[in-house]
């Protein structure tokens, strides 16, 4: 079937198969190269999210409840803790959200036992800031000052010792994905190596078939031509081909055809000559 085809769609079709080639490898890569771009920029606005976040968590609980709770029990005045009370309210809220922003990114199952923990740290030092707001709203500042060292302070420590480990887990979560992403990578660009490779290969092996076909039928071609020139007009040219080569073929074997029944004719006539030549000269 191949060798039927015509040299002009033999040549496109070679052309063809080495522009598919390419398209298919720049699809590919570029392809490879948009999707691992978009990961590393979710990847880091994930993990940057929830840096942002452990360090918001971190600063409302010391910056705007436990200071303002030593703020109440230094100063021992009333309008200050009616002040500092709305202000832990705020705190209380904003780093309510903030868990559940990590909550909503957190993704492997170690990822929420640690936030389980420091939700739970965080929810023991609530409790016990409770119960010094409540000694410091009665007056019994000196009893709210000793819950607020012996029991708020140890457990500010664990909370904080908490969102390092949070922190630390999350860091080494994109060392970790980072590392898969480079083996992706790699073998993505692997792949295409290998398929780049495979083309070329196959695109060699392709051109020597196209070139076969043409060069061998061409030789064929020649050699009759010249046993022709040499007087061998007896030749059975065998025409197996509809290209352009198999049409001069046919051509050839036709024009050869044509001359055998000339000289056949003209054979006839000369032996028909020679005998009317003996008739007449007896």
């Amino acid at each position: 079937m191949f060798k039927n085809l015509s040299i002009s769609k033999k040549l496109f079709f070679s052309f063809g198969f080495f522009i598919l080639i390419f398209i298919v490898l720049f699809v590919l890569n570029f392809y490879f190269i948009t999707y691992n771009k978009k990961f590393l920029s979710f990847l880091d606005e994930r993990v940057n999210k929830k840096m942002n976040t452990a360090v918001l968590i971190k600063s409302e609980i010391i910056g705007g409840i436990q200071m303002k709770i030593l703020e109440m029990i230094v100063s021992r005045d009333p309008k200050m803790v009616e002040e500092g009370k709305k202000r832990i309210a705020e705190a209380r809220e904003n780093y309510f959200k903030a868990f559940e922003e990590i909550k909503k990114i957190t993704r492997t199952q170690k990822g929420f036992e640690i936030l389980k923990k420091m939700e739970d740290t965080v929810a023991d030092l609530r409790q016990h800031n409770n119960k010094v707001l409540e000694l410091v709203s009665a007056g019994r500042w000196d009893e709210a000052t000793k819950v607020y060292y012996t029991e708020c302070v140890p457990r500010v420590a664990k909370m904080e010792k908490m969102l390092e480990e949070e922190v630390e887990f999350h860091q080494k979560r994109f060392r970790e994905e980072m590392e898969e992403i480079e083996t992706t990578m790699f073998k993505q660009q692997l792949t295409i190596t290998v398929f780049g490779i495979l083309a070329v290969i196959l695109g060699i092996l392709f051109g020597v078939i196209i070139s076969r076909s043409i060069t061998k039928p061409t030789g064929y071609l020649v050699e009759v031509l010249k046993r022709v020139g040499e007087g061998e007009l007896g030749i059975d040219l065998k025409v197996d081909r509809k290209d352009e080569i198999g049409r001069m073929m046919s051509s050839l074997k036709e024009a050869l055809e044509g001359i055998r029944r000339v000289l056949s004719q003209a054979k006839d006539i000369s032996f028909s000559l020679a005998g009317s030549s003996e008739e007449l000269s007896a």
